[in-house]
């Protein structure tokens, strides 16, 4: 699996050797757990991108969302060739919860091809939790009545106001 040729058979009656070649995984360097707060939005370091083994192939970085109601499928920014890329994450406004994100790398194959079968793919997760913000919101006042006497002194308190947040 590291995309050299592997001896799989020999034979010494009739000194033939059988070989294969088998596409190496690709590789990512290790995704850790991470939070974000409510309404704020995040950029993940991705690192260690490669074919894996000695191959030079074309990668595909691609990712997605458990839960793309609270955070929609991250951005993923990579350009071919290089170990490094990012993510970027903007989960939804006024939403908390978490959700578990897949990041994975997808290579060509030995025929540089994304629609054959000798691709190897490499898929990692991890869990974004996205912190509960209070919102500033408009308070809510209930319908209230007072009286006041025709000739009452200034300054006289007539009653309280009373609202409620409706967070």
């Amino acid at each position: 699996g590291d995309g050299d040729l592997d001896v799989i058979s020999t034979s010494n009656y009739d000194h033939k050797l059988a070989w294969y070649r088998q596409n190496a995984l690709p590789t990512l360097d290790p995704l850790v757990d991470t939070a974000v707060d409510e309404d704020a939005s995040l950029q993940v370091a991705l690192a260690g991108i490669s074919a894996g083994g000695s191959e030079s192939q074309t990668l595909l970085v691609s990712a997605s969302s458990s839960d793309p109601s609270l955070v929609p499928n991250p951005a993923v920014i990579y350009n071919n060739g290089d170990t490094t890329g990012q993510l970027l994450i903007a989960p939804a406004s006024d939403q908390h919860g978490s959700v578990t994100i897949t990041v994975s790398v997808r290579d060509a194959g030995f025929d540089n091809s994304f629609t054959s079968t000798d691709n190897a793919t490499l898929t990692q997760t991890f869990t974004l939790t996205v912190n509960p913000l209070p919102d500033a919101g408009v308070p809510v006042f209930e319908p209230q009545s007072f009286t006041l006497a025709e000739h009452a002194a200034e300054g006289t308190v007539v009653g309280t106001l009373s609202a409620t947040d409706p967070e």
